[in-house]
């Protein structure tokens, strides 16, 4: 399968939003509902609720609506504002995610696991499945916008996770042939 740079743009302008919001899955919402339901219960509105536990009223409101993944400190500090009797905690152990792909990423991620060949071309950088560990971290350390220690370990787990592709199903001398010819 190869991938022609008309659908990786439409994979990549589909959001739109480009905040770092993601597309809702129903653990996300159900994450989201239980917060709000909590939140309604100590009679507090979104407003009143976020100076108290460290966040924009935003934020609060995306996690909420599950457009947005909580931050463990989201978590902890709702839990603790909202006394939930460890409720918030449990919900948030079902949500699942491709920690550190983007929203408009996750279709090329997706296409990229069944891919018999990807054809890409990158003249500055080393394209995402062939970044060790450490080139990958400096990449993801100084490109704004800037990852929090948490957020850059967890995308550079992600790239990692992905690399797993390359060794595992790629042919090494058709890339090396591709290479060769190339330079």
């Amino acid at each position: 399968m190869s991938i022609s740079s008309g659908e990786v743009t439409a994979m990549v302008s589909a959001d739109g939003s480009g905040d770092g919001e993601v597309e809702p899955d129903d653990n996300l919402r159900s994450f989201g509902e239980t917060v709000k339901a909590s939140r309604k219960r100590v009679g507090l509105t979104q407003e009143q609720l976020a100076p108290l536990i460290g966040h924009s009223v935003q934020y609060a409101g995306s996690a909420e609506q599950g457009r947005r993944h909580p931050s463990k400190k989201f978590i902890a500090k709702t839990e603790s504002v909202l006394d939930t009797f460890g409720v918030i905690d449990i919900a948030a152990r079902q949500l699942s995610r491709r920690r550190g792909l983007a929203s408009w990423f996750r279709r090329w991620a997706e296409l990229e696991e069944g891919a018999v060949i990807l054809n890409t071309y990158e003249c500055r950088s080393v394209p995402g499945l062939l970044q060790p560990e450490s080139y990958a971290r400096a990449l993801i350390a100084n490109v704004p916008p800037l990852a929090t220690p948490e957020e850059a370990d967890a995308r550079v787990a992600a790239r990692m996770e992905r690399n797993e592709l390359a060794v595992t199903g790629a042919s090494w001398d058709a890339f090396l042939a591709g290479v060769t010819a190339n330079t």
